[in-house]
């Protein structure tokens, strides 16, 4: 019995030491008012939620989560913030960490239809 409960232990911690650490990926691209960016992350525990923030330390009343209950480690987001915003993307997992990208500025759109 308490090899068993001692094997149950072991094998739990092993199990969180194994996790990866979460992180998001800052974009590598220019970034477009209303088109689609493909934001990644690794590590973490799912599921996760996305937020933008302006000027990277500003959440936005009413926007904070633009997307919740993600599985995975990608969205596909189309861009809903001004041009010329500077912002930053953080990744929520279900334990609460977070993860920030570096701030970029969002660019003004290449097909002009918002």
């Amino acid at each position: 019995m308490k090899f068993a409960a001692a094997s149950c232990f072991l094998g739990l911690i092993s199990t969180v030491l194994a996790q990866t650490p979460l992180a998001i990926n800052t974009p590598t691209t220019p970034v477009y008012q209303c088109e689609d960016l493909l934001i990644t992350w690794q590590g973490g525990v799912e599921p996760y939620s996305l937020v933008y923030l302006i000027g990277g330390s500003t959440s936005i009343p009413g926007h904070e989560f633009f997307a919740t209950g993600l599985t995975g480690y990608s969205y596909d987001w189309t861009v809903s913030v001004d041009y010329y915003t500077p912002i930053a993307l953080v990744v929520q997992d279900n334990t609460g960490t977070r993860a920030e990208t570096a701030t970029f500025t969002v660019e003004r759109p290449n097909s002009g239809a918002c």
